[in-house]
């Protein structure tokens, strides 16, 4: 059986929507323009600096990242194959002096005792010594600990070691 409705519903006319329209009041352009203003600062900020500035602010760079270490290093053994050692370093210490620095000449006793202690003759010291125009000059190289506490002892202070 079928039922029979009379009731159709019926469709609304459809009504248009009203746009509106796209007003900014120039605030986009206002936005842009600030953009365009900050991008052009900044590019004209950075030709400044690598046209007038480039040496200062190299150097500066230079002193925060460039340095020159000294990292000292010391030798490994040698071995064989079994691990025995064939070859050891020993550390050692060069005697040097700067007569270009020195007040006064060591004297003769000085001397001696130097020259007993490190084995070069007395002569060959006092001629090393006596070059004043020198600002450096080498003693004696590869001492021993033992010959450098020995020089040490003497008290001089015109005498220096160099680890090598």
């Amino acid at each position: 059986m079928l039922i029979k409705n009379e009731y159709k519903p019926r469709m609304l006319p459809k009504v248009e929507k009203i746009k509106k329209p796209v007003t900014s009041d120039g605030r986009i352009r206002i936005v842009l323009g600030c953009m365009a203003l900050a991008f052009t600062a900044l590019l004209g900020r950075g030709i400044y600096l690598q046209t007038t500035q480039h040496e200062f602010l190299k150097n500066q760079g230079d002193q925060r990242f460039v340095r020159t270490l000294t990292l000292p290093a010391s030798r490994g053994m040698i071995t064989d194959r079994n691990g025995a050692t064939l070859a050891l370093s020993a550390p050692t210490e060069s005697l040097y002096a700067m007569p270009s620095g020195m007040e006064e000449m060591p004297t003769a006793q000085q001397l001696a005792a130097l020259s007993d202690i490190v084995d070069v003759p007395v002569d060959v010291l006092s001629e090393k010594l006596s070059k004043k125009e020198k600002d450096f000059v080498y003693l004696k190289r590869q001492l021993s600990q033992e010959k450098a506490d020995a020089v040490t002892a003497l008290g001089i202070k015109a005498w220096h070691f160099k680890k090598s």
